[in-house]
């Protein structure tokens, strides 16, 4: 049996719903009412005998979808409701076609979502690994995004999320019976990871994306759409909303596409150093954002086996980097020496001297440059590993030394 037996039955429940519930709501309690309309009671009768008379429908009931690792019960009524809102948004034949798809194919999209705050971008950018940033604006409407975007009430400025990192991902179709549960279902699929790497990534564009939440969707085409896996942090610290030039969009995936290329060891190594740098941007305390540049240029330049000299070291090492010229080498040096001075004092003394080199605009000022000299440093250092003029073995650069002879 086919679903256009369905069409009278399913626009008689649609006429039920009560008129004053309109679309588009900024409320959650609105939204949900849209979503899961309140359909009269001899109405729902019909449309879920009609179900029952269509074996396709059968594994909408009582069924356990699995959805990113999670199970949730489906049945009739839910169905019904998801046909009634879906055919009020885009009218019965789409409903019913969005339907008959999802019956027919094995699997279906669903959407990975990481909303960040403390960045701004004019309109979307496409990244690698089939991520696109976008404004927050433009995300699909959800629980999630609806909750985050309610100012709340506390001192300062309330800094929401103002963009999103989105994946589209292949979900495979698992509807089971409860007693066929004889494990956990689990997928491939390690949700998080890529988009944590696209957000770490974004800050060698100057910026310091912070993650507000996490969580996966379904769009509204696909039946009885649901949502699952919200994450959120514990605290948020955004000192100020850095953007993204226009300009300097496509850089933003060629970037990423370079970290990709990295072994899995050296990843992890400088995905610490991305943090901190990232964490350092963000900071309201000059002493803590040298703490975390501090660590950040360490874990860049440093191996774990090597003590003493550090200071001597890692200017040594970043000079040899980023320098152009032998002018440019000693100003480079003497910005490398400042700021390790700075983190130095930050972790031994917990503040800066008072001297009028630390005055506070002019510590902020090299800070600044120090953010925006170690986001060259870390890719500069990325692009030597991958064309092995930085022999990298297990995460660790085994010729520093030649190197910086030559």
């Amino acid at each position: 049996m086919g679903l256009k037996s369905l069409e009278l039955i399913l626009q008689r429940a649609i006429d039920s719903v009560p008129p004053e519930l309109e679309k588009g709501a900024y409320t959650f309690e609105a939204w949900l009412l849209y979503r899961k309309p309140k359909i009269n009671a001899e109405a729902m009768k019909k449309l879920i005998n009609e179900f029952k008379d269509n074996p396709e429908l059968s594994i909408f009931d009582g069924k356990m979808r699995f959805f990113a690792n999670f199970g949730n019960r489906l049945d009739y009524e839910t169905l019904a409701k998801w046909l009634v809102f879906r055919g009020r948004l885009v009218g019965i034949n789409e409903a019913l076609d969005n339907l008959e798809k999802y019956l027919k194919e094995a699997s279906y999209e669903i959407l990975e979502i990481k909303a960040l705050g403390g960045i701004e971008i004019e309109r979307s950018i496409s990244l690698a690994n089939n991520i696109e940033l976008v404004p927050f604006s433009e995300i699909l409407d959800s629980y999630f995004k609806i909750t985050l975007q309610t100012p709340r009430s506390g001192p300062g400025p309330f800094y929401g999320p103002s963009a999103a990192l989105v994946r589209k991902i292949e979900q495979p179709k698992i509807h089971l019976n409860p007693e066929e549960l004889m494990e956990p279902i689990r997928t491939a699929i390690d949700y998080g990871k890529e988009l944590e790497i696209a957000r770490l990534c974004l800050s060698l564009m100057n910026v310091a994306p912070v993650g507000f939440g996490s969580w996966l969707d379904m769009p509204d085409l696909v039946p009885c759409q649901q949502s699952s896996w919200g994450a959120y942090p514990h605290t948020i610290e955004v000192a100020k909303v850095r953007r993204i030039d226009q300009n300097d969009y496509e850089k933003s995936k060629e970037k990423h596409e370079l970290f990709l290329k990295l072994s899995a060891e050296m990843q992890d190594r400088l995905k610490i150093s991305l943090s901190r740098l990232n964490s350092a941007m963000n900071r309201h305390s000059n002493i803590d954002a040298a703490i975390d540049l501090g660590i950040s240029l360490e874990s860049l330049l440093m191996e774990e086996e090597e003590i003493g000299e550090f200071s001597f070291k890692l200017g040594l090492r970043a000079v040899k980097l980023l320098g152009e010229n032998e002018q440019d080498r000693k100003r480079l040096d003497k910005i490398f020496k400042t700021l390790y001075d700075f983190r130095s004092k930050a972790v031994h003394l917990g503040r800066f001297l008072e001297k009028p080199r630390y005055e506070v605009h002019k510590v902020k000022i090299t800070l600044e440059e120090g953010f925006r000299l170690t986001a060259k440093a870390i890719e500069k250092l990325m692009q030597l590993v991958i064309r092995k003029e930085l022999l990298e073995h297990k995460g660790k650069i085994k010729n520093w030394d030649h190197f910086l002879l030559k």
